[in-house]
């Protein structure tokens, strides 16, 4: 049944009555397979989602090998492409409008000779563009511009221990030099009217890191020992990145501008408002591993551990962020529950979600008045969907591997729009396939009032 209820770590004993409301509750999902994933495999460690749920690429592990399995829909037909097997995939991006996936992977060249990699692939849309030696040419940073149109990468080459990185955008070579030198973090603008703006850091040979970029931004900043984190404003005016200066102190600088002082912690996240107008960062405490969020340089939540990016409603009057820290349970003991934080802009105050097992894929709709999440309840195996506060049975199981990794899982949400109705739509990973689970906002709503009047 849908639920809105106080936190609870005590195991529940469901009644025949709860369990029958609950395999009603399922009915409210309209389930459809997208595809059975080929073959068998172990575990899914990454994937990417498009926006509109449509194309979906997987990092497969099985046994000692790994690969990339490409689902997506082209003219109603539903396209699975199976990739090549790897010793490892070492980076995988996409575009949000699904255009476009590219992944780098290591293999031996002569597999019948040798076990050891010595030949890294970068692979985009499932064909094949570059094949470097390993240990003489790696390939980094690699990047995607948000229209798909374009790829990005670093290639390294070592010759001789001289070491020089080069910027690889669009296919062709930046700035090419023959000198040391280290790039970090090639970044795209997420502006569409700006797609093919770009940023990256670089360190040429003993001088000081810079930031090189194809628009006119002017950023000189003296006495910084290291450039990270580089993040494009969305409006594209503006680079936001984390810089560490000489007494290691860390902080964030919005162009020349320091906006915030970590001191000593790592900045691990940057996140920037669809307006512009605000900023959010984490830190994190090398020592006790404890993450702190930020909003516009004030500290809202220390000792937390974040588990989902920060996700910001189209109107940036609010953020939402999963996270788990340690909570009472009991008057002597505390234990580490998972929930969701949503920050208001307007008031400065945080809302705290239910607590779970775990939770993840926090979602806004497009017009900020609905939002979702997946969770797992502490005392059940079975993944829900809290929307707008109330939990929904999405029935499907976690179902653990071998290694403790989770086989099953939710891989995105969505809402949108067909005439006048309004969908909530999960996609799933259950038992090796793909499915959607959609509910209208209408029937939810019908559900969470006739619950709420058998309470009474």
């Amino acid at each position: 049944m849908s639920h809105n209820r106080e936190n609870s770590f005590e195991p529940h004993v469901e009644s025949k009555e709860e369990e029958a409301s609950r395999e009603e509750e399922k009915s409210l999902f309209e389930t459809v397979e997208v595809v059975k994933i080929k073959g068998e495999f172990n575990s899914v460690p990454d994937f990417r989602v498009s926006g509109s749920l449509d194309r979906i690429t997987l990092i497969v592990n099985d046994k000692d090998k790994s690969y990339v399995v490409d689902v997506r829909e082209e003219g109603g037909n539903i396209i699975q492409q199976r990739g090549e097997e790897f010793d490892g995939i070492v980076s995988l991006v996409a575009s949000d409008d699904g255009s476009c996936a590219a992944y780098s992977a290591i293999r031996p060249s002569n597999p019948e000779r040798s076990t050891y990699p010595n030949e890294m692939v970068l692979y985009v849309n499932n064909e094949k563009e570059v094949v470097a030696d390993f240990y003489r040419s790696i390939i980094e940073n690699l990047a995607v511009r948000p229209d798909g149109e374009e790829v990005a990468y670093s290639q390294k080459n070592s010759e001789n221990l001289r070491s020089t990185e080069n910027p690889v955008i669009g296919g062709k070579v930046i700035n090419e030099i023959s000198e040391p030198r280290e790039i970090k973090g090639i970044v795209y603008s997420p502006d569409l009217s700006k797609a093919g703006d770009w940023a990256y850091v670089q360190k040429i040979a003993n001088n000081p890191p810079e930031i090189v970029t194809n628009f006119d931004v002017g950023i000189s900043i003296e006495g910084l020992s290291e450039i990270y984190n580089l993040t494009i404003s969305p409006d594209g005016k503006s680079v936001y990145f984390a810089g560490k200066n000489k007494p290691e102190r860390q902080k964030v600088f919005r162009n020349e501008e320091e906006l915030f002082d970590a001191k000593f912690d790592q900045i691990t996240k940057i996140a920037i408002s669809p307006d512009g107008n605000s900023w959010m960062c984490v830190t994190k405490n090398d020592y006790s591993k404890n993450e702190t969020v930020a909003v516009n340089g004030k500290e809202v939540d220390k000792k937390v551990r974040l588990e989902s990016d920060i996700v910001f409603s189209p109107q940036s009057d609010i953020a939402a962020y999963a996270l788990y820290r340690e909570v009472k349970n009991g008057p002597y003991s505390t234990i580490t529950r998972s929930m969701v934080h949503q920050y208001s802009f307007e008031t400065g105050e945080v809302t705290e979600s239910g607590h779970y097992l775990r939770a993840l894929n926090p979602t806004y709709s497009d017009d900020g008045r609905r939002f979702a999440f997946c969770a797992i309840r502490s005392e059940e195996k079975e993944y829900i969907l809290v929307l707008d506060g109330n939990e929904y049975e999405l029935g499907f199981e976690i179902d653990r591997f071998d290694n403790g990794k989770e086989e099953n899982k939710p891989l995105g949400i969505r809402f949108f729009k067909e005439g006048d109705q309004e969908f909530v739509e999960v996609l799933c990973l259950d038992n090796k396939q793909i499915s959607k689970k959609t509910m209208t906002l209408s029937a939810a709503q019908r559900w969470q009032q006739e619950t709420e009047e058998q309470l009474f």
